[in-house]
């Protein structure tokens, strides 16, 4: 009984607790449309600001045909949908599914095919 009252005397006297401010919040990073249905390749998706570097926490991409779409960084796959026909999401928001290894990176994206395509991808940037 008495370790009860101790714990809750504790937490009385530890007084408010505050956390501090995210270094970079979390912001939709680009959206790119591909209406027309022409092939895109090697199309800037995000260019991260001088001296930072790009968490991608997730994209959502929407074909109207089979097509393969693929997001890389100076050449690396980040991530490569095969025959997609309808929408896929990758990541789940809460880990991230891409660090970029250099500042100032830039994500492009590809379509193997011409059809209508659409690309959402959120995520942060941060100054290492």
């Amino acid at each position: 009984m008495w370790w009860v009252v101790g714990v809750l005397l504790s937490v009385l006297m530890a007084g408010p607790v505050e956390a501090d401010q995210p270094h970079s919040e979390v912001t939709t990073v680009r959206t790119s449309q591909n209406v027309g249905g022409v092939t895109q390749t090697d199309t800037t998706l995000l260019t991260a600001p001088a001296g930072s570097r790009l968490v991608l926490m997730g994209c959502t991409v929407c074909t109207g045909g089979a097509v393969d779409v693929e997001v890389e960084e100076s050449d690396a796959d980040v991530f490569f949908l095969e025959s997609l026909n309808g929408c896929a999401t990758v990541g789940n928001g809460r880990t991230p599914i891409f660090v970029s290894g250099t500042t100032a990176g830039v994500l492009t994206w590809t379509t193997g095919a011409a059809t209508t395509t659409s690309i959402n991808c959120w995520g942060y940037d941060f100054i290492p």
